[in-house]
């Protein structure tokens, strides 16, 4: 993981050299959705850094690998035991009132999964609770913190979900959306704007 403080000019690693953040599926695996046509990249995938605590940053991986550091680099932390899914993460949102509040999305396309992945903690990471409830057999693409609100987003291989006040019954956002994977969601909160990106439409 690199930082900029001059607006990209120059990159400083943040990361020491023995922390591999990304890493490699376990040894042994033979998944030939993994070992055959898609490859590890052994990529960080995504990116989070708390508001409420800039040293506090979240990364995940395709490996599935989500680490946290909260001294801007110098030491990490690897939630590899902690009853999270072995897939691709695919973003990961800090609450933007409370750096110990975390969402983690993750999806199983690649290894041929269709089970929603969205994933809570409420104390920096020490326990994660499986929250995907209600939402459709879909890998789960991106997921975004309304707190003026209370509402979570999230966008999935079938669309755009919310879940209102923490409850766990997830319901469709809005009408008229085609059916297509929702790659990225972006919350406008002057307007109360949602916008999507779809694979395919847009």
């Amino acid at each position: 993981l690199n930082k900029s403080t001059d607006r990209g000019t120059n990159w400083t690693r943040i990361s020491p050299p023995e922390v591999d953040l990304t890493g490699t599926f376990e040894p042994g695996r033979r998944d030939p959705l993994i070992h055959g046509p898609y490859p590890n990249w052994g990529t960080l995938t995504t990116i989070a850094v708390a508001k409420t605590a800039p040293d506090t940053i979240y990364t995940g991986s395709d490996t599935g690998r989500l680490w946290k550091t909260e001294d801007g680099g110098a030491t990490w932390t690897w939630f590899n035991s902690h009853g999270l899914p072995n897939r691709w993460v695919t973003r990961v949102a800090i609450d933007p009132t409370d750096e110990e509040t975390v969402y983690a999305t993750f999806s199983g396309y690649r290894a041929g999964e269709d089970a929603a992945h969205v994933f809570k903690t409420t104390d920096g990471g020490e326990t994660w609770t499986n929250i995907s409830g209600n939402l459709p057999n879909a890998p789960v693409n991106d997921v975004v913190v309304d707190e003026a609100r209370g509402t979570l987003y999230v966008g999935s291989d079938v669309g755009v979900y919310y879940l209102k006040n923490g409850k766990q019954n997830w319901k469709p956002v809005g009408t008229g959306m085609p059916l297509a994977p929702v790659l990225d969601i972006r919350l406008h909160e002057p307007s109360s704007s949602l916008y999507a990106s779809t694979f395919g439409r847009g």
